[in-house]
């Protein structure tokens, strides 16, 4: 992927990539994560943080992984509906209006 390797050269980013598995992760979802963000994640192994600005989400873990974000996410529209504005068009992954396969989904 072209711009990611743009990425790392721009960042002079130096550790070797890491391996993730993200099978759990997109079967929990319903939904295939695109390629290129997981292979930023791979590449910005172990961290995939930039500057505490931006985190790139774990496929596995408590707090820092795709599925707790999303399922804290969802959590916090369902009380409080009001919050589903902000995310107008598109709505969250999995939310109950009607569009269940679509939907945005948290990954930083």
């Amino acid at each position: 992927m072209e711009w990611v390797d743009r990425l790392v050269s721009a960042t002079e980013w130096t550790a070797e990539p890491g391996a993730c598995d993200w099978s759990d992760t997109e079967r929990s979802l319903g939904a295939c994560l695109p390629a290129d963000f997981k292979e930023m994640r791979r590449r910005f192994a172990p961290w995939g943080a930039f500057s505490d600005h931006v985190l790139l989400l774990e496929a596995q873990g408590d707090t820092e992984s795709v599925l707790a974000r999303h399922a804290s996410l969802t959590s916090s529209m369902r009380g409080n509906p009001d919050n589903r504005r902000l995310f107008e068009p598109f709505g969250i992954l999995g939310m109950d209006d009607g569009h269940r396969e679509k939907g945005l989904v948290p990954w930083g």
